[in-house]
């Protein structure tokens, strides 16, 4: 006997469910958002209950599950934010992301689980954990209460060494507790591998020092440790993989030797200051410190191969890409070196003192967000040719004045939120403006437009397409209390 998949899904008057004896299969999303359904009594004899089964139940409190159970299905109890307490029975031997945004859960019991996956990620209440003897894979993160983590003294793949979850062997560092009381921590020689989420959303840690048998930093190792002020590593691993994203109080990184890539690493570091890359790097992503507003200094090994910095600005060795304009750069006008083709993703995002960018006639392609939010920009000149990324200029606020040269490529929303731009020039191109490039440019005054333009033209001060079927853009400003759209507009 099965209940079939979403039979009762999002029905909000169930407040309570008695499943028969008979009963084997709960399908996916079965009971999914019957947001106030209160109790389910299991039978024996259940079997499976499906993925998203229970997701967003937010009323109920207390389940107890039949020893005949065998499976848990992804998701199943999902946002079960009512939920304190579980056991899980020991037929039950794979959990991923079964009981995540259970915020209410502060205890755990796994009596045969062999696999836990982000089974609790979310779960800000839960303050121990306890891995069975069965545990063979364990990973989650967010958990922002743990304090303790313990495991089966019969367990053969994991060990508790002061505190910090390691695999048996000690080479592998699987899980910092977030609320652990300690505000600095030296990983113990031997460890190989930072696995992935092992220091995600530690609260209190201040600083790590790194052992020299450090092979590998897995995805996020250390995303989001707010108090993080302070790393020392030892060589041995090569990449760094969104490692530090989100640690608010780092101020400095000396990168290791060693390290070959630092794919969105630093991303939202908002008190890096000071950044040192080794001889050994060959890949930096578009935005690996993307959104560090502090940024002042980027030096490079002169041994690197594959970038440089000119004039306090991070580039490409061959000088034709513009990787990272730091933020707090006390410049207030930069020419950007002439032979530059590609400026990147958010490579100018957040600066806060320049006011005019020159661009050289080389320029072919401004990233995504490449000027986002840079706060001072006040006059932009794009060359013939460039192509505009989305949201290019997004938050720019005090922009005031557009220049695009001719055949400029402009994607959508490139100067959206630029609340003070008063005066666009658009020249001669074949490219019509991306969807909703001037979206929220409140105090745009006047468009200007080349007559030599194939694709638009002026209409009384109204910008339309060239063959006058479309209406694009009615400004803001236009004090008319009257206006009479043209016979011909479709």
């Amino acid at each position: 006997v099965t209940i079939d998949d979403s039979a009762f899904q999002n029905n909000t008057y169930i407040k309570s469910v008695v499943l028969p004896s008979s009963l084997r299969t709960i399908g996916d999303d079965a009971f999914y958002g019957c947001v106030n359904l209160e109790s389910v009594t299991f039978n024996e004899g259940l079997e499976s209950i499906g993925g998203s089964s229970f997701w967003l139940c937010i009323s109920l409190k207390d389940v107890e599950f039949p020893q005949t159970l065998t499976e848990l299905g992804t998701y199943a109890f999902h946002s079960c934010i009512s939920l304190t307490d579980i056991t899980i029975p020991s037929g039950v031997k794979d959990i991923y992301g079964t009981f995540s945004g259970c915020v209410g859960l502060t205890s755990v019991t796994m009596l045969g689980v062999r696999s836990s996956i982000y089974a609790f990620e979310g779960c800000k209440n839960l303050e121990s954990l306890s891995l069975p003897s069965t545990m063979e894979e364990f990973m989650d993160m967010r958990l922002v209460s743990l304090k303790t983590v313990t495991v089966s003294e019969n367990n053969e793949n994991y060990k508790v060494v002061d505190g910090v979850l390691f695999s048996e062997d000690g080479k592998d560092l699987v899980l910092y507790p977030s609320a652990l009381d300690r505000k600095d921590y030296t990983i113990p020689e031997g460890v190989e591998t930072i696995c992935s989420c092992a220091f995600t959303y530690v609260n209190g840690l201040e600083t790590v020092t790194f052992p020299s048998t450090v092979k590998e930093m897995e995805e996020q190792a250390f995303y989001v440790c707010d108090l993080l002020r302070s790393v020392t590593f030892n060589e041995g691993f090569k990449n760094m993989e969104y490692a530090f994203y989100g640690c608010d109080s780092l101020v400095s990184v000396d990168i290791p030797s060693g390290v070959e890539s630092l794919t969105y690493a630093f991303v939202d570091c908002d008190a890096l200051e000071s950044i040192d890359i080794p001889a050994s790097v060959t890949y930096l992503s578009d935005d690996f410190l993307d959104e560090c507003h502090s940024l002042r200094t980027i030096t490079v090994s002169k041994d690197n191969a594959n970038y440089k910095v000119i004039d306090g600005v991070l580039f490409s060795k061959n000088g034709k890409t513009l990787v990272k304009y730091p933020a707090m750069l006390e410049n207030t006008t930069y020419d950007v070196p002439s032979g530059v083709n590609r400026i990147l993703d958010d490579a100018f995002e957040g600066v806060v003192f320049l006011k005019y960018v020159n661009f050289p006639d080389s320029l072919e392609y401004i990233g995504d967000n490449a000027f986002e939010n840079a706060c001072s920009l006040t006059t932009v000149v794009i060359p013939d040719g460039a192509y505009i990324g989305e949201e290019a200029f997004e938050d720019c606020h005090a922009l005031k004045e557009v220049t695009l040269g001719k055949n400029v490529e402009v994607d959508d929303e490139a100067f959206k939120y630029c609340g003070n731009l008063e005066r666009i020039t658009i020249m001669d191109s074949s490219y019509e403006l991306g969807m909703d490039a001037l979206y929220w440019c409140e105090s745009l005054k006047e468009v200007i437009v080349s007559d030599d333009n194939d694709l638009y033209k002026l209409v009384d001060g109204v910008l339309f397409s060239k063959d006058g079927n479309s209406l694009i853009r009615y400004l803001e400003n236009d004090e008319r209390t009257e206006y009479v759209v043209p016979e011909g507009t479709m």
